[in-house]
C-alpha cells in the first residue's frame, strides 16, 4: 500500500539529505534550522513551492503508482463531491483551522486534472492535493494555542487538535494523560459536559469522575484548565496530543523543546523517536542536546543533519549514525557534555577542566559572543579523539595542548594521526620533533640526585619543626607540604621540566626551528600546542609566575585573566587570537 513520505531534500549549498523515519536537524543558534522546516513544510504542502525557500531548494515525495493508491491508502483525500466540484475539508498543516480546498468544475475532470498531476510527477498537484492533507507542522508560536477551549465538535470533520481528541475516543486520552502524568506529574480531563464546548481540564491527581456529562460537570468545572497553565505544559500537551490523535504520516516538529525543561525535553525526544517509524515519518529541528539524547537512548538508526552558517551561506552535513552512537555510548563522551558540542558553532578541546575555564575567559574578550563549546578531555590523550569526532561530525574544531605533548613520540603520533594532514607533512611533523626532542636536555644525574636530597632534609625539618607541638592539623598541613616539595624536585629534574616553564625558549636554536614547522602545521589543521609551556606558563609576563600546582595557580588564575584588558599582545591573547582565526577565518580578530 503506498505511504506517502519525504524521501529526500536538497539544501541551498548542493547539499543532499535522505530522510528516514525519524530526521532531527540540528545545529547552533541562527544557523537555519527553523526555517530549513520551513521551507521543507512548503515546498510539500503548498502549489506555489519554493517561491519563498531559503535554506532548502527542493525536496522529493514519494508519489503513488495512480490516484487511486493515494485514496485507497489515505480516504481523506478524497473529498465530497458536488456538481460544483470537489471540496476537501481537513484543519491545515499547522492544525490551526480548516484548510477547505474546492475544485470546481465536473468531478470527473477534476479527478482527471489530478489523475494527470500524479502522472506527471507534477510537484504542485501533489502538494496541493496529497502533501497539504497528509502533512502536520507544529510550530513554535502556535503550539501554545493548539489545544484552547473552544466549540465542540458539530459533525465527523474537526476544526481543532481539541476536536479531533475527542473523536479519536476515550482509549487516546488515557494514553496523553499517561505520558503527561509520567512527565509533569498533573493529570488531564477532557471536558465535554457542556454541549458547546471542549476543554482540557488538569489537576495532581484525578478522582473518580462520572460518566454522564451532566454529572461529570460539577466535578470537572472546579478544575483549572489547561489555558491557564505555563507555557511548558500547553507546548508539550500540544505536540504530544498532535502525536496521537493525527492520522497524518508526516509531522515536522520546529524546536520542541521550547518552554520545557531539560528533564522534559529529554522525555519528549524520547517520545518523538518511539512514535516515529514506517508509517508515521517525523523530521524536527532542535537546538536541545537533552532532546537528541532523548531520541538516540531510543533509536540509533535516525538521519542527523547540522547545519552552519557560514558568512551569509548555510552549510548542510548529514551525520554519520556510527560516529553519534559513540557520543552517547562511551561513558566518558557522554559525562563531558561532548554531544553538546553539536548545537554550537565551534568547539575547542581542552586538556582539563582548568584549562576550559582559562581558555574560555580569554577568547570571551578576543571574541565576545561566539557560539564555542570548550570540553575538557580530562588529559591530552584524549584530546585527538573527541577532536576528530567533533570534525567528522561537521564540527569546526580546534584542540589545545600543552607543549610536553612532544615530548614523547608515539603520543605525538597519536595526536597528529587525528589530522586531516597528508603523508608529507605527516613525515615533516615527525622529523621535526625528532630534532626537538635531542635539543632537550635535563639536569645530570647527580644535580637531580643532589635536588632531591636538599628537599627531602627542608621537608623534614619543617616536619619535625611542627610535629613536636602536638597539633593533628599543622602535621597534617605539613605532610602535604612534603609531598609537594619532594615531587617538585623530581619533576625540576626531569628532562621537559624546563620547557614545560619556559616553552620553546628553553629548546636550543634547532629546537626552536623544529617547533616552528611543528606549530604552524598543527595549527592549519587545527591542533595547537602551547609555545609558552603548560597552561601555568601563560600568565608569567603579567606577574602570576610559573608553578606546578594547577589547582592553586588557577584560582590566582581566572581573576587575573578577568581583568587583563583587550587588545593585547600579551601571551594569553596573542595564542588565543591564533586559534580564532582558525576556527573563524571570515571574522579576523584585529
Amino acid at each position: 500500500m503506498y505511504v506517502y513520505r519525504l524521501e529526500e531534500f536538497e539544501s541551498n549549498d548542493g547539499t543532499k539529505v535522505n530522510l528516514g523515519d525519524l530526521t532531527v536537524i540540528i545545529g547552533p543558534n541562527n544557523a537555519g534550522k527553523s526555517r530549513a522546516l520551513k521551507d521543507l513544510s512548503e515546498i510539500t504542502t503548498t502549489p506555489s513551492y519554493g517561491l519563498n525557500a531559503k535554506v532548502i531548494k527542493n525536496a522529493t515525495t514519494s508519489v503513488p503508482t495512480d490516484l487511486n493508491a493515494a485514496f485507497e491508502a489515505y480516504a481523506a483525500l478524497r473529498g465530497t463531491d458536488s456538481a460544483a466540484g470537489i471540496s476537501v475539508n481537513s484543519l491545515n498543516p499547522s492544525l490551526q483551522g480548516t484548510a477547505s480546498m474546492n475544485w470546481g468544475g465536473p468531478p470527473k475532470v477534476v479527478l482527471e486534472s489530478w489523475r494527470q498531476g500524479i502522472a506527471q510527477r507534477d510537484k504542485a498537484t501533489i502538494a496541493q492535493v496529497i502533501g497539504s492533507r497528509l502533512t502536520t507542522h507544529l510550530l513554535t508560536e502556535n503550539r501554545l494555542h493548539l489545544l484552547v477551549t473552544g466549540p465542540n465538535v458539530s459533525n465527523d470533520n474537526p476544526a481543532t487538535l481539541l476536536q479531533q481528541l475527542y473523536l479519536k475516543g476515550t482509549q487516546k486520552e488515557l494514553e496523553l494523560r499517561q505520558i503527561v502524568k509520567a512527565t509533569f506529574g498533573v493529570e488531564l480531563a477532557l471536558d465535554f459536559t457542556l454541549p458547546t464546548e471542549l476543554c482540557l481540564r488538569v489537576k495532581d491527581t484525578l478522582g473518580p469522575i462520572p460518566p454522564d456529562p451532566r454529572d461529570a460537570h460539577s466535578v470537572l468545572k472546579e478544575l483549572e484548565k489547561l489555558d491557564n497553565q505555563g507555557d511548558g505544559l500547553r507546548s508539550f500537551v500540544g505536540i504530544v496530543a498532535a502525536l496521537l490523535v493525527m492520522d497524518r504520516p508526516v509531522c515536522l516538529i520546529d524546536e520542541p523543546e521550547a518552554f520545557l525543561h531539560p528533564p522534559q525535553a529529554h522525555a519528549l525526544g524520547r517520545l518523538i523517536a518511539s512514535r516515529s517509524g514506517p508509517s508515521k515519518q517525523l523530521v524536527i529541528a532542535t537546538h536541545s542536546a537533552d532532546v537528541l539524547r532523548g531520541v538516540l537512548s531510543v533509536k540509533n538508526d535516525i538521519s542527523v543533519v547540522r547545519i552552519d552558517r557560514i558568512g551569509d551561506a548555510n552549510a548542510f552535513r548529514q551525520l554519520a549514525p556510527s560516529r553519534l552512537s559513540e557520543i552517547t555510548k562511551d561513558p566518558l563522551l557522554a559525562s563531558h557534555r561532548v554531544i553538546d558540542g553539536l548545537f554550537s558553532s565551534a568547539a575547542i578541546v581542552v586538556e582539563a577542566d582548568s584549562d576550559a575555564r582559562f581558555y574560555e575567559t580569554i577568547f570571551s574578550k578576543i571574541h565576545p559572543n561566539a557560539d564555542i563549546h570548550f570540553v575538557s578531555a580530562d588529559n591530552k590523550q584524549t584530546v585527538p579523539r573527541i577532536a576528530s569526532l567533533y570534525r567528522d561530525l561537521g564540527v569546526r574544531t580546534a584542540g589545545i595542548v600543552d607543549i610536553d605533548v612532544l615530548n614523547n613520540a608515539d603520543e605525538f603520533s597519536k595526536q597528529i594521526g587525528a589530522l586531516n594532514i597528508d603523508e608529507a607533512q605527516t613525515a615533516q611533523l615527525t622529523q621535526a620533533q625528532s630534532t626537538l626532542a635531542k635539543s632537550v636536555t635535563g639536569k645530570t644525574v647527580n644535580e637531580r640526585a643532589d635536588a632531591l636530597l636538599k628537599a627531602i632534609e627542608a621537608a623534614a625539618s619543617d616536619l619535625a619543626r611542627v610535629s613536636t607541638n602536638g597539633d593533628d592539623s599543622a602535621t597534617d598541613k605539613a605532610l602535604k607540604r612534603v609531598d609537594g616539595t619532594i615531587r617538585k624536585a623530581i619533576d625540576d629534574g626531569k628532562p621537559w621540566a624546563d620547557a614545560k616553564a619556559r616553552g620553546v625558549e628553553a629548546f636550543n636554536d634547532d629546537g626552536k626551528a623544529a617547533f616552528e614547522t611543528i606549530f604552524e602545521i598543527c595549527a592549519n589543521a587545527g591542533l595547537f600546542i602551547n609555545r609558552y609551556g603548560e597552561l601555568e606558563s601563560m600568565l608569567s609576563d603579567v606577574g602570576l609566575e610559573y608553578t606546578s600546582d594547577k589547582r592553586n595557580w588557577i584560582q590566582s588564575a581566572i581573576p587575573l585573566a578577568t581583568n587583563l584588558s583587550y587588545p593585547s599582545e600579551k601571551r594569553a591573547f596573542s595564542f588565543m587570537k591564533i586559534v580564532d582565526r582558525h576556527l573563524f577565518p571570515v571574522n579576523k580578530t584585529q
